[in-house]
């Protein structure tokens, strides 16, 4: 379809993280972003907040803010004009953690970014109904690629963040062996298995919902385990996918029909009730979808594109 995008943003090609996962994983889901935070305050600037909310939008923002610093206990946030455009609330944003935090979030975080976020899961635990049992949690991270002097940069920027946050929170991170370049950081929750943190390791910020998942991740990157991408049924899917797009996911369907409640799968036919969930295992593997922005190709069309696969080995 034609792109109805009109923007100053540049999104990098999306390289998959699937040699970053293990090959059971449940879900991916990646997305290429512009990391240059000037290129959105050029994208932003022409749509007004006067204009967009109405009248009393920018009056109504004022004192949103002037509550916010007295909330904070800080001062000095910007204010808006009747010209203001949507860019200002990037810089309101930056303004605020750094008042908070003494962090820089376009200069100590974003620039360091590659331009690519990916989600992905493995290790649910399902109920005997095909609901996720609470009491094991998954395995779920956040990868974000970064650039040269990341390494450096990155670590700096999140401890200052982690160190305003045990002074305001009743919360406290400890160091964690999860072979990784460094230790990673994580904070074990009161009477929970969750133990959220964040390790650096060969060019990746990963963030994790428990050391084990930072662990995993880990060793996968060095080449220790069997990951995603040598998984038949996501070759099978992703491989119908062009190599040039902006947003990619991927879903392993057969698992979720593996691990439904019998009872909502079966199938009423010729006057009885068979067992749906059999039939649907048998026929249903894996799908894979992307997205490709206009602005990559001269043709300036947006492209969508879904992979079903059927009948998985």
């Amino acid at each position: 379809m034609p792109s109805v995008l009109d923007h100053s943003l540049e999104f990098p090609s999306l390289e998959s993280p699937a040699n970053l996962l293990p090959e059971d994983t449940l879900f991916l889901a990646s997305f290429a972003f512009d990391p240059n935070l000037d290129n959105w305050r050029e994208t932003l600037e022409e749509y007004e907040i006067s204009e967009v909310g109405g009248d009393y939008a920018v009056e109504d923002l004022n004192d949103a803010i002037e509550s916010l610093e007295y909330e904070l206990d800080i001062s000095g946030l910007p204010t808006a004009t009747q010209h203001s455009g949507f860019d200002f609330f990037i810089d309101l944003g930056i303004e605020v953690v750094d008042e908070l935090t003494g962090v820089d979030l376009e200069r100590d975080f974003f620039d360091y970014l590659e331009g690519a976020i990916s989600l992905a899961g493995w290790d649910f635990s399902f109920d005997e109904y095909g609901g996720i049992d609470e009491d094991y949690p998954p395995s779920v991270v956040l990868l974000l690629p970064y650039k040269g002097g990341g390494e450096d940069a990155l670590p700096d920027a999140i401890d200052e963040l982690i160190e305003a946050a045990e002074d305001t929170q009743d919360i406290r991170f400890e160091s964690v062996d999860v072979g990784a370049d460094r230790d990673a950081l994580v904070f074990y929750t009161d009477g929970e298995d969750y133990s959220p943190g964040y390790a650096l390791s060969d060019g990746y910020l990963i963030f994790g919902l428990h050391e084990d998942s930072l662990a995993e991740t880990v060793d996968l990157q060095r080449g220790r385990g069997d990951s995603l991408d040598r998984n038949p049924e996501y070759q099978r899917a992703v491989g119908r996918l062009s190599a040039d797009g902006h947003a990619l996911g991927y879903l392993d369907l057969n698992e979720i029909i593996r691990e439904a409640d019998p009872y909502d799968l079966e199938i009423y036919a010729n006057g009885e009730y068979v067992d749906g969930q059999e039939i649907l295992q048998a026929s249903i593997a894996a799908v894979a979808a992307q997205y490709t922005l206009g602005t990559a190709g001269e043709d300036g069309l947006d492209r969508y594109v879904v992979v079903l696969t059927l009948f998985p080995d």
